[in-house]
């Protein structure tokens, strides 16, 4: 009689009670690095698609500096100051100018009740966007303006800034809604051009770079809001 050769019932479970462990330990990180991936390309895509948006508005236009474009002069100023409109102001014809330069799902005034607010990178909360047009993209981003009149006298590379306060959820409602993770902050110049708040070159305008407010083990208030500026000169990488 031939010999049955296999393994045995404890062996079985021993093996699977090993695999187990390694797929406990590898899993997690396997899943939070292809959701860092996932909100870094979100990223991309929104960084890219707004300084299509905002040059391809001005060559339409023919001119050079942003103030001179219909967007521009569509949106309303006053209400909140620094910010695009109040929920006095009519902000259609502005949406209806930024349609012609991005597909728009649907939009909300700035005084109009978002639903969830936003946590900084330390998962501290921030900040539930009031005093900001919201602009839900069929990307599936949300972004937020809040339009200054005079950037106030502030330059990048000597050009003049229009707006600190252009922001990209990239993944709209859903999670973690925290900055520095699907949230990110950006700045118009009037040239046209979107840049990351905390890049090397604004540090050297305003005297602030991002390992200052993009720092996990960090407390200041703001915490997240420059991360864009590392995940971009990291080579699109979220190394935190």
């Amino acid at each position: 009689m031939k010999k049955k050769t296999g393994f045995t019932l404890a062996e079985v479970l021993i093996t699977l009670a090993i695999i187990g462990v390694v797929a406990a330990m590898t899993i997690p990180t396997l899943i939070a690095d292809y959701q860092k991936k996932q909100w870094v390309t979100g990223l991309q895509k929104g960084y890219a698609m707004l300084n299509q948006v905002f040059k391809m508005a001005m060559a339409v236009d023919g001119v050079e500096c942003f103030y001179d474009t219909a967007l521009w002069k569509a949106a309303p100023k006053g209400a909140y100051g620094r910010y695009l409109g109040g929920s006095q102001q009519d902000h259609s014809a502005f949406v209806a100018e930024l349609g012609k330069y991005m597909k728009i799902a649907s939009w909300q005034n700035p005084d109009e009740e978002l639903g969830f607010g936003y946590k900084n990178l330390n998962g501290e909360d921030y900040y539930t966007k009031e005093g900001r047009l919201r602009i839900f993209g069929q990307d599936g981003m949300i972004y937020y303006f809040a339009m200054q009149e005079s950037g106030e006298g502030h330059s990048y590379n000597g050009i003049g800034v229009v707006s600190y306060a252009i922001e990209i959820d990239v993944n709209g409602k859903n999670g973690p809604n925290q900055y520095g993770r699907d949230l990110f902050e950006l700045t118009l110049l009037e040239n046209g051009q979107v840049i990351f708040h905390g890049t090397k070159e604004w540090d050297e305008q305003i005297g602030l770079y991002w390992s200052s407010r993009c720092n996990v083990d960090g407390t200041h208030t703001y915490e997240g809001d420059y991360c864009g500026a590392r995940i971009f000169e990291n080579g699109w990488r979220m190394d935190y």
